[in-house]
C-alpha cells in the first residue's frame, strides 16, 4: 500500500501538490483536464490509463507516469526524487494540509448512512474472514458509500418502499472498477420492514444485483441476505451471506 508508505506521504506533501481524482465524479473541467492529460501521455508513448499516477511539472505538461499495479514505494519515490530534481523543486511545507475529506452533511430529519463493503476469504479453520497478505491488492481494501435519504426518503425507507430500498442497496457490492450505479440491475429484491416493540422495526431481504466489474457488461451478479435494525435516526444493516461472481464479501451499514 504505497500511500500508506510514511516516505511517499513525506515527498509527496513536501516537494509536490498531490491530487485525487475519481473518475466516475469528473465533469466539465475537470474531465477535460484529465483527458489533455491522457492524451499528451499518449503522444508521448507513456503508459496511460484509468488507475494510474500521472506526475505533472508545475506549468501543467505531463512527466511521468505510471500504473498503479506497479506503484511501489520505491518506483514512486523513484520518480518524485527524479522528477523533482530535473525541475528544480526543493522540499517544503505542504501547499495544503493533509486532511480528511469532510462528510455530506446529514439531511434534516433524513439519514446519512455510511456503507462499507469488503472481500473475505476462507481461512484455514473454514470461517471467513477479512483478507490478507494481499501486499496491497485493491481487494483487501474496502469500498465506502455516503448514501443520504431527506424525511421523506427515510419514512418510506423504513415503512418497506421498494424503490426507496434500491436506493441504498445499489450499493451493496465489493470494490470494483465500475462504480457507475445506474448500471446497476436488481433482478430479485426483498425488502421487509416490520414494526417491534418499543419503536424499534427490524429489517431484513434479500437480493441478486446485476453489477459488472468493469464499464462493460460481463455478466457478473450480487447475490445476498441482510437483516437489520432502526430506531429512530439510528439504522444498522448487514450481510449474513455475500457473494459476487462466486466471491464471498461482506457489507455493513450504519447511520452516522
Amino acid at each position: 500500500m504505497s500511500f500508506n508508505d510514511s516516505r511517499v506521504v513525506a515527498a509527496l506533501n513536501s516537494l509536490s501538490v498531490p491530487v485525487y481524482l475519481a473518475n466516475d465524479m469528473l465533469a466539465g473541467e475537470e474531465k477535460a483536464a484529465l483527458q489533455a492529460i491522457h492524451r499528451e501521455g499518449f503522444a508521448k508513448k507513456l503508459s496511460v490509463g484509468t488507475v494510474h499516477c500521472f506526475l505533472l511539472a508545475p506549468d501543467g505538461a505531463l512527466l511521468d507516469t505510471i500504473h498503479v499495479a506497479q506503484a511501489t514505494p520505491q518506483r514512486i519515490m523513484a520518480m518524485i526524487e527524479r522528477e523533482a530534481t530535473a525541475q528544480k523543486i526543493h522540499s517544503g511545507k505542504p501547499l495544503v494540509l493533509p486532511l480528511a475529506p469532510p462528510l455530506p452533511p446529514t439531511p434534516k430529519n433524513g439519514l446519512r448512512l455510511h456503507v462499507v463493503a469488503r472481500y473475505l476469504e476462507k481461512k484455514p479453520d473454514g470461517s471467513l474472514g477479512l483478507i490478507s497478505g494481499a501486499g496491497g491488492n485493491w481487494s483487501a481494501l474496502p469500498g465506502e458509500d455516503w448514501p443520504l435519504f431527506d424525511a421523506a426518503a427515510a419514512r418510506a425507507l423504513l415503512a418497506g418502499e421498494r424503490s426507496v430500498a434500491e436506493r441504498l442497496l445499489t450499493h451493496f457490492y465489493p470494490p470494483t472498477e465500475n462504480n457507475d450505479l445506474s448500471k446497476n440491475v436488481f433482478e430479485a429484491l426483498e425488502w421487509k420492514a416490520e414494526a417491534q416493540p418499543a419503536g424499534t422495526i427490524r429489517l431484513s431481504g434479500s437480493l441478486t444485483l446485476k453489477h459488472s466489474f468493469y464499464s462493460r457488461d460481463d455478466d457478473r451478479r450480487v447475490s445476498a441476505d441482510f437483516v437489520g435494525y432502526a430506531k429512530g435516526a439510528q439504522l444498522t444493516l448487514v450481510t449474513t451471506r455475500a457473494s459476487y461472481n462466486n466471491q464471498p464479501f461482506a457489507v455493513a451499514v450504519q447511520s452516522v
